[in-house]
């Protein structure tokens, strides 16, 4: 099957600004645009249409920020002890922590 061209148009700070969160992932524009065309074909809707949103309950929310909190992601604060992590965060955000927890 051939290829066709798809065309839009929006503002070029956003065309940049989108472009550079798409090389982070490791996509170019086309891979981008393929992959929501897949997704519109296979579920008739927007990835983030108001059709497909569902209101989360305060369980599904705890159980969503604990596996998030599971996930180690290696950085500065690595080697460091939780509450010494987060003194350093909140003094880089002005603030001190007296009692950590």
């Amino acid at each position: 099957m051939a290829d066709a061209m798809v065309t839009g148009r929006m503002s070029a700070q956003k065309k940049l600004a989108g472009t550079r969160v798409l090389e982070g992932l490791g996509l170019t524009t086309s891979q981008a645009i393929n992959q929501l065309f897949d997704y519109l074909i296979n579920n008739g809707a927007m990835p983030c249409s108001e059709k497909k949103q569902r209101h989360l309950s305060k369980s599904d929310i705890i159980e969503a920020k604990l596996f998030v909190d599971s996930m180690w992601r290696p950085n500065s604060f690595s080697d460091m002890p939780y509450a010494d992590m987060k003194r350093r965060k909140a003094a880089a955000m002005g603030y001190t922590i007296l009692d950590a927890e």
